[in-house]
Formats: structure tokens, C-alpha cells, sequence
């Protein structure tokens, strides 16, 4: 019934809304909510500081850069032993080359039986099993037995 309170129904027709008004209270809700959503948004990039991060990334990469042109431009130098000349007095490129990958191997295997820094060696590390075969055996009692 129309002007009951307890059914939260305006007694009055001056108490109703407006199709008007009611279309004008939500775009005021709806900016309220933009703007605070973009000032969220905006705070919470501007505490990231991405400006300073990126500059950061950007320099870091400028300095790698850097290095690799450097280490590009300048080889290391040969040290004399591993140089290979050839019959005309020349640096022979490819025999250098060998000869430097030759020595690396020497020198990456010379320390492989070495026991520093190691334990005893064990008296049972090499003991050796021998494991029957499951031959016609298919069940565990009758590969025991």
C-alpha cells in the first residue's frame, strides 16, 4: 500500500526521484569513482618509479654494450708460447688456435687425479655384485629360492 513505512515507500510524490536526477547522481558516482580510481592508479606508478628503473636498465645496458665493443675491438693478447707461425714468418691463425685449444686440454685434465681436499679413498668403494639373472623366474619366491 502506497505510504506504508514499513515498506520504505515515499508517502509523498515530491519524495520520489527524478528519472533526471537519478541519471545525474550516478555520472556524479561514476566521475568520483574515475578520479579516484586514476589518482590510485597514478600513485601507485608514480611508488614504482619506473622513470628511475628504466634509466637504470638503460645504463646498465649502455655499459654492456660498451664492454662488448670493447672486447670485440681489443682481442687478448697471445702470449708468445701459444703463437704458431708459419714458413713465411706469418701468425698461422689456425694452428694458433689449435694449439691454444691443445694446451687448454692439457691443462683442464692435468688435476683430475688429484686427491686434495678428498676423503680417504674407501676399502669397500670397489666391491663388486654380482646379480643372478631372472631367467624362468617370474615371481619373487621362485627368483630367491
Amino acid at each position: 500500500m502506497a505510504g506504508d513505512e514499513g515498506n520504505g515507500t515515499p508517502k509523498d510524490f515530491n519524495e520520489c526521484v527524478s528519472q533526471d536526477q537519478l541519471n545525474e547522481s550516478i555520472e556524479n558516482g561514476q566521475k568520483v569513482m574515475t578520479e579516484t580510481i586514476t589518482q590510485a592508479v597514478t600513485a601507485a606508478i608514480r611508488d614504482l618509479k619506473l622513470p628511475e628503473t628504466i634509466e637504470r636498465v638503460d645504463r646498465r645496458i649502455s655499459n654492456l654494450t660498451d664492454w662488448v665493443v670493447v672486447s670485440e675491438t681489443h682481442p687478448p693478447p697471445m702470449e708468445e708460447e701459444d703463437v704458431v707461425y708459419n714458413a713465411h714468418g706469418h701468425v698461422d691463425q689456425a694452428a694458433t688456435r689449435e694449439a691454444r685449444l691443445q694446451h687448454r686440454l692439457r691443462t683442464n685434465t692435468t688435476d683430475m687425479g688429484c686427491t686434495h681436499n678428498r676423503a680417504p679413498e674407501d676399502p669397500y668403494a670397489k666391491v663388486k655384485f654380482t646379480i643372478p639373472s631372472f631367467f624362468r623366474h617370474y615371481d619373487a619366491e621362485g627368483y630367491l629360492d
